[in-house]
């Protein structure tokens, strides 16, 4: 079976080898103003445990939406080893080392996978696949890289699962018990204002002022990239897109 993570929003794709350690694939939540951390399971997918939970509320649709804020999450009942990226996200995804023109990490929060300050959550990523799950339909411009692009609106992790559940663990001792078919969201979404988002990406780079911001083409781009489109392009959806590193 495969299990699914759908990446929605402020998160940056981080791929770095500590020292004396093994290399780590992280997804991480970047800490903005009006924006919140969760975990979404849909109907029928969590399988129900005694062990001390996250907090989380469910929606109209029967959605339960866990807050992930300030924690380290990791995976139990996932294989180990390599994440693997495939060519269209290592080619769509922006680029920290391009938007924001340094090429080190912060070694403050993001080597010790420290949350608070810069970063809000990290979600270790164990052996599978990061993949684009859509574009939006018409292209953007980013104010770095100055050229019109299709641009990923949600990204996705999958991962063969042997076992009969997978089960999310976080640095605070919360458990959530998920089928190995479940396909789950993280998202780290904008509830309210109109201040640009994308530039705070720059804060997980060393000595990082800026990753610039992104804007809708002014003239006509249709992206023909992937099957899948999602709903109709803004600025401020453009401003909560995905980034990766390297």
């Amino acid at each position: 079976m495969t299990f699914t993570i759908i990446f929605i929003g402020l998160i940056a794709h981080l791929r770095y080898t500590p020292l004396n350690e093994p290399t780590r694939n992280v997804a991480v939540l970047v800490t903005a103003q009006n924006h919140v951390a969760e975990l979404i399971v849909p109907p029928g997918a969590e399988i129900p445990t005694s062990r001390a939970h996250f907090t989380g509320t469910v929606d109209a649709l029967g959605n339960t939406h866990y807050d992930i804020s300030n924690h380290v999450l990791t995976f139990v009942g996932l294989p180990t080893g390599r994440v693997v990226r495939t060519s269209r996200f290592s080619s769509d995804v922006p680029k920290l080392a391009d938007i924001s023109k340094t090429t080190d990490l912060e070694p403050t929060y993001v080597a010790p996978e420290k949350v608070g300050g810069f970063v809000n959550t990290f979600i270790d990523l164990p052996s599978g696949t990061l993949d684009i799950t859509a574009y939006y339909s018409q292209g953007g411009v980013h104010s770095v890289i100055k050229q019109r692009t299709c641009v990923p609106c949600a990204t996705q992790f999958t991962a063969a699962v042997s076992g009969d559940s997978v089960e999310v663990v976080s640095d605070a001792g919360q458990h959530l018990l998920l089928n190995p078919d479940a396909v789950i969201t993280v998202q780290n979404l904008k509830t309210g204002g109109n201040d640009p988002d994308y530039a705070k990406f720059a804060t997980l780079m060393k000595n990082g002022t800026d990753a610039g911001t992104w804007s809708v083409c002014s003239v006509a781009c249709p992206c023909t990239k992937g099957a899948a489109k999602c709903p109709p392009i803004s600025g401020p959806n453009l401003e909560c897109s995905n980034s990766t590193f390297p």
